[in-house]
């Protein structure tokens, strides 16, 4: 989540300025938004924490798939249960799901999210939202699937309810 991916997205979805003008506006919208990014709360993140990544040991998870765990921005961690549901081809999210989420992580959690973190989860999450789409659609030069145009076109719009 940086200024030169952002701008590398926006000249992706430049490219086909009529067809991804929503995606546009909600890129520019991170863009004004970003500024605190850099100043998150850091520490140990899974990178791909979703269900297939649980193991249950009678009522306690045990997470396995442990090589993408490293040091980093704490929201990296919602964005492969939220918005991937562990299936990098499609796009889910389900509309409340980011309330459940946070709630569940900062009652269990010694470190959890700070009001700074809050504010931009959402930010964050539209990032990630586009940054898929672009890399999975565009740059891969298969960007004639409207249902996944559509898909993500929801998802954002899904998002922006959730917001608290």
């Amino acid at each position: 989540y940086n200024e030169s991916s952002m701008i590398s997205i926006y000249l992706d979805l430049l490219r086909d300025k009529q067809k991804h003008g929503f995606l546009l506006s909600e890129l520019e919208k991170i863009i004004l938004g970003h500024k605190d990014i850099d100043i998150l709360s850091r520490g140990i993140v899974h990178g791909d924490l979703n269900y297939s990544n649980l193991v249950w040991v009678k009522n306690n998870p045990k997470i396995i798939d442990n090589e993408t765990i490293r040091n980093s921005v704490k929201l990296n961690e919602f964005e492969s249960p939220l918005l991937l549901g562990g299936n990098m081809e499609k796009q889910i999210y389900v509309r409340g799901s980011l309330k459940t989420i946070v709630d569940t992580y900062n009652s269990s959690n010694k470190n959890p999210l700070s009001i700074k973190d809050l504010k931009n989860l959402p930010i964050f999450l539209k990032y990630s939202l586009l940054r898929n789409y672009v890399i999975r659609k565009i740059r891969r030069e298969n960007n004639d699937d409207e249902t996944y145009f559509n898909t993500t076109e929801e998802n954002l719009k899904t998002l922006e309810k959730d917001l608290w």
